[in-house]
């Protein structure tokens, strides 16, 4: 038996379940219960920032259209990142009650979806970081209480997502706006995933809103789609390599971080970072630079790109490449990230056992542990189905979009 059929057996697909199946382990999902509460109890009523975009992709609400999705482009499962994220709503991000609740009914969604086509969805949750800030940026007596609640707000939406709704990773986002994540308040998070063998999922979140000059702060924000296209892979880039100079591998070397658009600038520009730390004679902790062969990293390169996947491919440890394609934000042209994700990687030279590995098998491989506390612990995915009418949510919040 592969390793594939048998962490899929775990999910409960059996001997049904293909030897090689696909999995695309990085795509997006919009609980419609997080949209109502962030647009109703948070923003007073006014459209979220996405809501037009999110309007035109019927697969980020839509389960049976994105499962016949799934079965036209013969992928066997998809792993569901949450959008958007709560830095959309200051009033709620910044906010440790609303917050809390945002991302337990975001997660409680989340959790039924899977739980209704557990053979074809695995989960990942929202969490709450508005109250870790960088250093300095609070008073010493305030700010350590402050601190305090963000990491016990951080870890009860941890422990009600892990635990109560049996979730299988965690999403942070990260971007000049966002908390570091060398911020001792993470601490306890990276030790219970460590231990949970619960996975990280990284998304960059840098806003339209944040100009590419000082110069054009409050003309229009960033131009020319510069805030994403260049800005979120630099962004990505920022946070792994402050978790690896703040020594996060070494302290929690079994810890698993998914990064998204081929591991960003890393895999590209490591030996740039080393060669400029030395001639600016910066090059303490330079050692740990090695931990950056340690994040996982996907294969969502907006394009036919299998170069950025070799490259990829090269830099990374072995086995950190895995099949993802960001579906279904590609709403010009529905369906292309899948196969420009596909074409990458069949292109991209590599022996047909790594490409194996990279469709499903590395997946399953860094889900092992994860997947066999679950089955020792009998955990069942537990989400409130009680809390989605699909229909009318999605009718209430479109109303309100577009007024």
């Amino acid at each position: 038996m592969t390793v594939c059929t048998s962490y899929i057996h775990i999910l409960g697909m059996g001997s049904s379940a293909p030897s090689t199946g696909i999995v695309d382990a990085y795509t997006h999902y919009a609980p419609l219960a997080l949209a109502k509460y962030l647009q109703e109890d948070c923003n007073d009523g006014m459209p979220l920032v996405f809501a037009k975009l999110f309007e035109r992709i019927p697969l980020l609400t839509d389960v049976s259209a994105r499962l016949a999705f799934m079965d036209t482009h013969k992928i066997d499962v998809h792993v569901l990142v949450p959008l958007p994220w709560l830095e959309v709503v200051p009033a709620c991000h910044t906010n440790k009650e609303r917050a809390l609740e945002a991302c337990k009914r975001a997660n409680n969604e989340m959790a039924a979806v899977v739980q209704s086509h557990s053979t074809r969805f695995l989960g990942v949750a929202l969490l709450p970081t508005g109250h870790l800030k960088g250093p300095g940026k609070e008073d010493e007596e305030e700010g350590a209480s402050h601190e305090k609640d963000g990491m016990d707000i951080l870890m009860e939406a941890y422990k009600h997502a892990v635990e109560t709704c049996s979730l299988d990773g965690v999403a942070l986002f990260v971007g000049p706006l966002s908390s570091p994540l060398d911020h001792p308040g993470f601490e306890a998070l990276w030790k219970r995933c460590e231990e949970d063998g619960v996975p990280v999922w990284l998304h960059p979140n840098r806003p339209q809103f944040y100009p590419d000059y000082e110069a054009y702060r409050g003309k229009g924000g960033s131009l020319h789609q510069i805030w994403n296209t260049l800005g979120w892979v630099y962004d990505t880039s920022v946070a792994m390599v402050h978790m690896v100079m703040a020594g996060v591998f070494q302290r929690y070397p079994n810890l698993k971080v998914v990064t998204h658009h081929h591991g960003g600038m890393i895999p590209f520009f490591t030996d740039r970072f080393i060669t400029q730390s030395q001639n600016f004679d910066d090059t303490e902790g330079l050692a740990l630079l090695d931990d950056m062969k340690k994040f996982y990293c996907d294969t969502a390169t907006f394009g036919l790109a299998p170069l950025n996947i070799r490259q990829a491919l090269e830099f990374f440890e072995s086995g950190r490449v895995l099949f993802g394609t960001d579906t279904p934000m590609d709403m010009a042209e529905p369906g292309s990230f899948t196969s420009t994700s596909k074409g990458g990687v069949l292109q991209c030279g590599a022996a047909q056992d790594v490409m194996d590995k990279i469709w499903g098998q590395n997946f399953w491989v860094m889900m092992e542990k994860r997947l066999e506390l679950k089955k020792a612990h009998n955990m069942e995915v537990k989400g409130n189905v009680d809390t989605i009418d699909h229909t009318r949510e999605k009718a209430r919040v479109s109303d309100s979009s577009t007024s």
